[in-house]
């Protein structure tokens, strides 16, 4: 458990350190009223956004930004986490994490507010590995949203409404508790998990040395309907069984 929460904290704190600068250099731009992407160089963003953010700035092109954050943040980890011998040996090919994506459990949900319920739109990961894998889920949860005015309102009202805790009880109190009651699966608040960590960002690397990553700009999928609502009730319901035999196996 361990291993993979560091490998999940790892990857997240990493692409917060490269991307939260450039939001604010853009929010300087901004305030400026002047492109102030020339410096981003100096806080070791990789050369591939420069030219990005420069052409959103001449053209609002947000989709395309968007897409370029995706391929970013998702090559920046992969070089730093993915590759990382530690994770490779801990995670990657831990027989939990493997069987995990056999079995197609490695769901990304947006929670949405549908009604007086909370409904779930996502995908599934098979290949976390994989970089390509990991930029075409990134291109499909941003489609989701682009492309369904009505899931992208309703994940809106439910990011307002609801204040997240990391616990599935934010989004599903019916089937999660953030106390154990016997009833509900056990879900706890993130900060009752896992500790704070502080994270060294020593690597100044710049990952785009292939121009042939231009290619994933080219196209968002179009999704068909992103609906895991049912498909993440018979996760559950599995994720109950295996559970429910692994108590007993022990026990006897």
């Amino acid at each position: 458990m361990r291993p993979f929460f560091l490998f999940l904290e790892r990857a997240n704190a990493l692409i917060f350190h490269d991307a939260y600068p450039q939001l604010l250099l853009y929010e300087e731009s901004k305030r400026r009223r002047t492109p102030l992407f020339h410096l981003l160089p100096v806080l070791a963003v990789s050369s591939f956004m420069k030219p990005m953010w420069e052409h959103f700035w001449e053209t609002g092109n947000a989709a395309l930004l968007t897409v370029a954050l995706i391929i970013n943040e998702q090559q920046y980890i992969q070089l730093r986490v993915i590759e990382h011998p530690f994770f490779r040996t801990r995670v990657l090919s831990s027989w939990p994490f493997i069987v995990e994506q056999w079995l197609g459990f490695n769901d990304v949900l947006i929670p949405y507010a549908k009604g007086r319920h909370v409904a779930l739109a996502g995908t599934t990961v098979r290949d976390f590995a994989d970089v390509h894998h990991r930029i075409h889920i990134g291109k499909t949860l941003y489609s989701l949203l682009l492309f369904d005015a009505r899931l992208f309102r309703g994940a809106c009202r439910f990011a307002r409404c609801v204040p997240h805790s990391g616990s599935r009880a934010d989004f599903w109190p019916q089937s999660f508790t953030e106390t154990p009651d016997g009833r509900r699966l056990y879900s706890p608040r993130l900060e009752a998990a896992w500790p704070d960590l502080a994270h060294p960002f020593h690597d100044d690397r710049d990952w785009f040395i292939d121009e042939a990553i231009m290619q994933a700009l080219e196209t968002l999928p179009l999704p068909a309907s992103g609906n895991m609502t049912s498909r993440y009730e018979r996760h559950l319901a599995m994720m109950k069984t295996a559970a429910i035999a692994a108590a007993q196996s022990t026990s006897s």
